[in-house]
């Protein structure tokens, strides 16, 4: 799918001044904006994990400009900086939670937190993917979408030091429960109501 001409005006503004130095995002961008938009105009949740610089995370607060985004990271470094002014002037629409996802997953269940839309870029490797995967379908609500980054990650790693066998897991195991977006370098599924 290639980027319309609109989406990449749109992201060469949203980028304008910011500090960015690597672009994984920007293709998928034409998949978001299919599957995601009826999502565009309405107050939403959303969720990330795994904000890096904030790449993925300018391009949501500004597509859903009623999204309030929780990103969670490690943020380490000159990468929480960048994270810091790159996403400074969306205020209080962005909360951002540093740490392992794990702790702050398990923080939003006990807070009974839910999202419309929830994006897994945290991690690489297959075990702890499959448990943030279980923890975040708890808190997708019903119609929402999840989103796991790097399916096709370094197919040529062992197993256990990829993504890919613990997404394929996860949608085995809720079989029946979701209907599936798109599957590429990314996989996107929508909940159905229960």
């Amino acid at each position: 799918m290639k980027l319309k001409e609109k989406d990449a005006r749109n992201l060469e503004e949203w980028y304008a001044g910011k500090e960015l130095t690597s672009d994984w995002f920007t293709s998928k961008v034409p998949h978001w904006t299919t599957h995601l938009k009826g999502f565009t105009k309405r107050p939403i949740r959303f969720l990330e994990l795994g904000s890096f610089e904030g790449r993925s995370a300018i391009f949501i607060l500004n597509h859903f400009p009623q999204a309030h985004l929780t990103c969670i990271d490690l943020f380490n470094g000159e990468f929480e900086n960048r994270f810091d002014s790159n996403l400074a002037e969306f205020g209080d629409r962005v909360t951002k939670l540093k740490g392992k996802a794990i702790s702050h997953l398990d923080d939003l269940i006990a807070q009974k937190k839910r999202y419309q839309i929830i994006y897994l870029d945290a991690g690489k490797m297959r075990d702890p993917t499959l448990v943030m995967s279980i923890m975040a379908w708890a808190m997708l609500r019903e119609g929402g979408v999840m989103i796991w980054d790097d399916y096709q990650w370094k197919l040529d790693r062992p197993a256990d030091q990829r993504p890919h066998d613990a997404i394929n897991a996860f949608l085995d195991y809720k079989a029946g429960e979701y209907d599936v977006l798109w599957k590429g370098s990314q996989v996107m599924i929508r909940r159905k109501p229960i």
